[in-house]
């Protein structure tokens, strides 16, 4: 046979042994949302609620990146935003409230609604990511709406207990060019941005958002990082430059609690 052919021939292979892989992982999700609805009853028993926290994140990081790699990015999507939630909880009973657990079980129901569009071979997830969209800044609620784009886990959770003690509603997001199309069709009040995030940096990010017409161009915008010097234009200038030092907490929430109620 000539290499040619022979090489064709293995590709066919190789395509129909992914294609094949990818089928039965999608046969089993139905059976594998339904174990991660259990775990999230699980929760209720606190006694042994650490060991069952441990036990989901497990299960949700899992999904995700199998998922990916079955090329099944909106089921990555919502676990990726479910697992920044579980997050925020941090394997900490005193942190889990009623609200979080329907807000989980509502993830649920969206990735039960995500397979059934995988299914039917209808995968644009308009009405998913809008779903997603809700389901991300649900939180909590308050007067304020407020996005944290940060992409270390360690510091979004600083940023978080900086402001949980606040009636504010918060979203997080680890990406730059995902919280920029969600600014330009919500309205936030406040965004806390690293400088260093992938795909549009902290500065990017202002910049855009300012020079937008979107309901959010008016936002307060405090900039996170860890250098000693930030050159920006008087145009793309934010509100507030704040390092990531020991005092973060302690400024962020001064900051947040001046301004906001300012506004």
């Amino acid at each position: 046979m000539p290499a040619k052919k022979a090489s064709e021939t293995n590709l066919t292979y190789a395509q129909k042994l992914l294609l094949d892989l990818r089928n039965t992982y999608i046969s089993d999700l139905s059976a594998q949302f339904d174990e991660l609805e259990q775990m999230i009853f699980a929760l209720k028993d606190k006694d042994n609620f650490t060991d069952n926290f441990q036990e989901l994140f497990r299960k949700v990081h899992s999904m995700k990146g199998t998922a990916g790699t079955h090329g099944l990015n909106i089921i990555t999507r919502i676990c990726h935003q479910l697992e920044d939630q579980l997050n925020l909880v941090d394997g900490k009973v005193s942190r889990f409230s009623d609200t979080l657990f329907e807000n989980w079980l509502k993830f649920v129901d969206l990735l039960r609604k995500a397979l059934d569009s995988i299914n039917s071979n209808d995968e644009k997830f308009t009405s998913i990511e809008n779903m997603l969209e809700t389901l991300c800044g649900n939180i909590f609620t308050g007067e304020h709406n407020v996005l944290i784009v940060e992409d270390s886990k360690y510091t979004g959770k600083l940023c978080f207990q900086a402001l949980e003690d606040m009636p504010l509603r918060i979203s997080i997001m680890d990406d730059g060019f995902q919280a920029l199309e969600l600014l330009l069709h919500s309205k936030f009040d406040m965004l806390i941005t690293s400088m260093e995030v992938k795909t549009l940096n902290g500065i990017g990010l202002i910049a855009a958002i300012k020079m937008s017409k979107s309901p959010s161009k008016d936002l307060k915008t405090i900039l996170l990082t860890s250098r000693d010097n930030i050159s920006t234009s008087d145009l793309i200038k934010p509100d507030y430059i704040l390092r990531k030092d020991v005092n973060l907490i302690q400024n962020l929430h001064k900051i947040a609690t001046s301004s906001l109620y300012m506004i």
